[in-house]
């Protein structure tokens, strides 16, 4: 696709003033989407290096959002509060049989120090967010609601809903 038509479809205005993000928090926010399979034709981005900058740059155009994981840094590093959690999902027991592990619903386990701590921190944060004394420094853009990725899920549904059609024809 010609880079006209690109910027064409993302609407994207040269003139206009865009906020940079930290490149490592929009890199953050790609794989945790990327890894939970929300963004349709992720291996566009990942061989193509100009359509993940223009990724970028949509992203760091999209109104930013009270952002959880960017107020959890306050009192944890990315790597504590995996760890905690690895630490949390590992108590869950397991029920192994033939065809594969599956979880048991636990109602009864306790949460870890951890876990209630962190119970704790995101009640502050919505608090906080609620009476919109939330500090900006701990908002930024949903990939997700980039116009890229937005586009993307409504091609996505588009052919779904094309074949749907022929299929029922």
């Amino acid at each position: 696709m010609n880079e006209r038509l690109f910027n064409r479809l993302i609407n994207k205005d040269m003139s206009m003033e865009i906020m940079k993000y930290d490149r490592k928090e929009f890199d953050i926010e790609y794989a945790n989407a990327k890894h939970s399979g929300k963004i349709p034709f992720a291996e566009i981005f990942e061989n193509n290096p100009i359509c993940k900058e223009y990724l970028y740059d949509d992203f760091c155009k999209s109104e930013p959002k009270p952002n959880s994981r960017l107020y959890m840094r306050k009192y944890f590093t990315d790597e504590e509060v995996q760890k905690g959690l690895k630490e949390a999902n590992d108590r869950i027991p397991i029920i192994e049989n033939y065809n594969n592990s599956v979880p048991i619903a636990a109602t009864s386990m306790f949460p870890t120090a951890f876990e209630s701590k962190l119970s704790d921190i995101e009640r502050e944060f919505r608090s906080l967010d609620y009476e919109g004394t939330l500090d900006k420094k701990y908002f930024l853009p949903f990939i997700l609601e980039t116009k890229i990725v937005k586009t993307l899920v409504l091609l996505i549904k588009y052919i779904f809903f094309i074949f749907a059609a022929k299929k029922k024809s």
